[in-house]
């Protein structure tokens, strides 16, 4: 069985050649189809199946169960009776939905997509959705009518990392008329949301009304939009690697930080470009045209203080002794409120975009015996002070931030840990005496780490 494409026929064994462009030999690695059971993911799963009778892989498909539509149930239902009928193992994972001021659609889609980077546990894990040419072609005009630059209208690129595997998108080049085609002659069976004729939903919008016109006008623009796409994927790869050029050659990368010093010379273009990509690198959403302004401001321009702060949603980039970083939501904003922590529990402590763990350790951390296990988590309100291991005197936690030359945003941010009254330790940067272990002796190792692009 077939689709017809502009030139020649498109089979399982054209899908089995798509795939090993895209992956490399993907023999006896997992394969794992991200199944919503609507006709793409159904011709996905249908073709796979066919592969498989001859290539050593493992198959499986997901189902996220958002719980938004009331026709629901029926699709999981329908989803494990598709699986059954083709002898692939079916997961369904419900998750919680939170409206969110992106519309629901957007919230769905992040939660579903936390659920399948969950399930990736190793490179070996292969996510593969059905993603097709119209998709692309939408994803592309949804990012042109925002204003989006060359990363954005580049679209979907068809591999990517995701968590601890890898996301694939074999069928962009395929388009939905060809997947109703093979559909139709193989007779699946599949599910039909409403939800993709709702004009308020912007891409619904764009595939109802917009696309048909141009459409009758153009009978090749969702081929051309997709080229078009693959264009720009083109040239953020090459303005990719000239940033990364740029970075190297001036020596201005410090761990996540940009120093500035080798950058104040280069053109406004040319420092934009090593910024975005810098914060795309990083997770971070792109700020705004006008914000990415200023922050080339400060380079070029540099304050008279010290330190300045650039915001765009929960994110901000920060100047502080002529060094960039990325911060995200501040758990200091929590500083008034005490928050208890059992290390027996052994589950981690998420203080707004941070989360601190607890490990047993010897000789190094909160001695076991002399800190227990309730614990008392406070931000700082001023004039706390800490008498560290080795040292004869207490010391202030603003002169040790000093020390350390950590910026006043961050010092906000790092958790003061208490073992009743008295300052244990200062995030995982410094335990105090009388709580720090000694050699050999049974300890909790702490570890702060901020999830920036969460």
């Amino acid at each position: 069985m077939f689709l017809k494409k502009n030139n020649g026929l498109v089979t399982s064994a054209s899908l089995d050649r798509r795939l090993r462009q895209l992956v490399g030999d993907y023999e006896n690695l997992n394969l794992i189809v991200a199944y919503s059971g609507g006709l793409d993911s159904q011709v996905l799963l249908s073709l796979l199946s066919e592969l498989r009778v001859s290539k050593p892989f493992n198959l499986r498909a997901i189902h996220i169960h958002h719980g938004i539509n009331p026709q629901a149930d029926d699709w999981a239902v329908l989803c494990q009776a598709s699986c059954d009928a083709l002898a692939i193992k079916l997961d369904i994972f419900r998750v919680s939905v939170r409206p969110s001021k992106a519309g629901i659609e957007a919230a769905a889609r992040k939660a579903r997509y936390a659920e399948l980077e969950n399930q990736l546990h190793s490179r070996s894990d292969i996510l593969l959705t059905a993603h097709h040419q119209d998709d692309q072609a939408e994803t592309l005009l949804l990012n042109l009518v925002r204003g989006s630059g060359v990363s954005g209208l580049a679209a979907m690129p068809a591999v990517r990392a995701i968590g601890n595997g890898l996301l694939c998108r074999p069928l962009l080049d395929i388009s939905r008329q060809q997947l109703q085609e093979y559909a139709d002659t193989r007779k699946l069976d599949w599910v039909s949301d409403e939800s993709n004729s709702d004009l308020e939903i912007r891409r619904s919008f764009l595939r109802v009304s917009v696309l048909p016109r141009l459409q009758h006008h153009w009978p090749q623009v969702t081929t051309t939009l997709a080229r078009t796409a693959s264009h720009m994927a083109e040239a953020n790869f090459l303005l990719s690697e000239l940033a990364e050029e740029d970075i190297v050659k001036r020596n201005a990368r410090n761990d996540d930080k940009l120093m500035l010093q080798g950058l104040a010379d280069l053109s406004p273009e040319r420092l934009g470009n090593i910024l975005r990509y810098w914060i795309r690198q990083q997770g971070v959403p792109a700020p705004s045209v006008r914000q990415l302004a200023e922050i080339v401001r400060l380079v070029n321009e540099p304050p008279h203080t010290s330190q300045a702060v650039v915001r765009w949603g929960r994110f901000a980039a920060c100047l502080y002794r002529k060094q960039l970083q990325l911060t995200s939501g501040e758990p200091g904003q929590l500083s008034g409120d005490e928050i208890s922590w059992n290390l027996l529990s052994g589950e981690p402590l998420y203080l707004g975009s941070a989360c601190l763990t607890a490990e047993t350790a010897e000789g190094f951390g909160l001695a076991k015996d002399r800190v227990g296990s309730n614990l008392v988590i406070r931000f700082r309100r001023g004039g706390e002070r800490c008498k560290l291991p080795g040292r004869s005197h207490h010391t202030s936690l603003k002169n040790l931030f000093q020390e350390q030359g950590i910026p006043s945003w961050e010092r906000k941010t790092i958790p003061l840990i208490y073992a009743g009254d008295h300052l244990a330790a200062i995030g995982d940067r410094w335990m105090c005496e009388p709580y720090a272990a000694r050699p050999g002796e049974p300890a909790w190792s702490l570890k702060m780490s901020e999830m920036l692009g969460k």
